[in-house]
């Protein structure tokens, strides 16, 4: 039988300590969890793009472990630009 409700939940923070506590609560309701990561962030000289980066961000040590948790790990940016701010 083939699932009645399918539903995607995506998380974009890609702080260390968000990143592993999602994990943990998808996987206790046996689900995988879809985490958006920046990655150029983790790397040697990045600049925090606000306040909020003073809080550790993830590493690929981090990533590559909960892709073997089976876990989806994609790409975000750190520029957000709004669809309505483009000119067509």
């Amino acid at each position: 039988m083939s699932p009645s409700h399918l539903l995607t939940l995506s998380f974009d923070d890609g702080f260390a300590k968000s990143f592993a506590l999602i994990a943990d609560i998808h996987e206790e309701f046996g689900l995988k969890a879809q985490l958006n990561i920046v990655a150029s962030l983790c790397e040697p000289g990045s600049v925090p793009r606000d306040r909020y980066q003073n809080t550790p961000t993830g590493d690929w040590k981090l990533w590559n472990d909960l892709a073997a948790r089976e876990h989806e790990i994609g790409p975000h940016s750190c520029i957000v630009t709004f669809v309505q701010a483009l000119s067509v």
